[in-house]
């Protein structure tokens, strides 16, 4: 049978006449494949609130999959949902035996800056502001990062300085597509200290040191 990340329970108030999962054989299943997650949650939910729908036993292995009984197939297409039909064997066999992954090469760049203070917050969002402009840098281009939420931090910074001192700080992490020891990200490496250090000046919050972390990543794509 079926392994499911999440089961619907509810009472026998439909005309799958409270039936679950369990009490179906896997070849009166059938797989239906979406596009898109949004796909599977529009498909959820009307499983949830729709009256003809409501109680029709489901998996989701993915969240792109929905395994339901065949008998649901017509009712769902008219319901407005899109997919294609696989049978459950085969959906198992794609599970099983994925795509082979494409491998990259990658740096990963990880900083952490101070976030306390109003001026602070404005020198953060000015270096957000510059590393979105770095996707047109022609030498090694920015195409992605994360960073911590700024509103309410939930980093501590801790270092030792005569005593310990304790800062609320913000996390940025790059993924530049390049090996480490590229030249054009030694460049790029310490233009962005020096862009730390000047807009953390700009607001009369200079710092000592900035940290730039690199390391090695292999992304399996």
């Amino acid at each position: 049978m079926t392994t499911s990340i999440r089961k619907s329970n509810l009472p026998d108030n439909s005309i799958w006449r409270g039936r679950s999962m369990d009490d179906y054989y896997d070849e009166e299943l059938v797989a239906a494949n979406f596009l898109t997650g949004n796909g599977v949650s529009r498909a959820i939910s009307l499983i949830y609130d729709d009256p003809e729908l409501r109680g029709l036993p489901w998996d989701s292995p993915d969240g792109l999959t929905l395994f339901v009984p065949h008998e649901s197939i017509d009712l769902l297409r008219r319901k407005g949902l899109e997919f294609t039909l696989s049978d459950l064997k085969d959906q198992e066999f794609i599970m099983e035996n994925p795509p082979q992954a494409r491998v990259e090469s990658k740096t990963r760049v990880t900083f952490f800056l101070p976030s306390k203070m109003p001026g602070e917050k404005i020198a953060i969002l000015a270096l957000q502001r510059h590393l979105e402009k770095q996707h047109l840098n022609k030498d090694l281009r920015v195409t992605g990062y994360t960073r911590s939420n700024i509103r309410s931090p939930s980093l501590q910074g801790s270092w030792y300085d005569d005593g310990w001192c304790r800062d609320s700080v913000i996390m940025f992490v790059i993924d530049y597509p390049c090996e480490s020891h590229d030249p054009s990200l030694d460049r790029q490496l310490k233009r962005l200290r020096r862009v730390v250090q000047f807009f953390y000046w700009k607001v009369k919050r200079p710092q000592r040191a900035v940290w730039i972390i690199t390391q090695t990543a292999r992304c399996y794509v």
